[in-house]
C-alpha cells in the first residue's frame, strides 16, 4: 500500500481543537442573539417614538389649519374695517346719508 495513509488516532490536541471550534461557534451564536435582541428593542423604541411624532405632526397640522382659518377671519374683518373707514371718510366730507341743509334725505326739518 503505497499511497496515502490515513491516521485514525485522536489526540488531546484534536479534542481541544474540536471543543474550541464548537465553543467559538456557540459564542458567535450567543453574540448574534444578543445583537438581534438589541436591534428588536431598538426597533420597538423607534416605533414608539415614531407614533409619538405622528401624533405631534397631527397636532401641528390642526394648529396650522386653525391658523389659516384665523387669517381668513382677519382678512374679512380687515375688509369690513376698511369699508367702515371709507364710509366715515365720506361722511366727514359731506357725502353719504346726510344731504343738503334740511337733514337726512329731506325727511327731517
Amino acid at each position: 500500500m503505497s499511497g496515502m495513509a490515513i491516521d485514525y488516532t485522536i489526540t488531546i490536541g484534536n479534542i481541544i481543537e474540536i471543543c474550541s471550534i464548537v465553543g467559538g461557534g456557540l459564542l458567535v451564536l450567543w453574540t448574534l442573539k444578543a445583537d438581534v435582541n438589541s436591534l428588536k428593542s431598538g426597533a420597538q423604541t423607534l416605533k414608539t417614538e415614531f407614533s409619538g411624532m405622528q401624533a405631534e405632526i397631527k397636532k401641528l397640522t390642526d394648529i396650522l389649519v386653525n391658523l389659516a382659518d384665523i387669517r381668513g377671519e382677519i382678512r374679512v374683518h380687515d375688509t369690513r374695517i376698511t369699508s367702515a373707514e371709507q364710509d366715515i371718510r365720506e361722511l366727514r366730507h359731506g357725502d353719504g346719508f346726510v344731504r343738503g341743509p334740511r337733514g337726512v334725505d329731506r325727511e327731517y326739518p
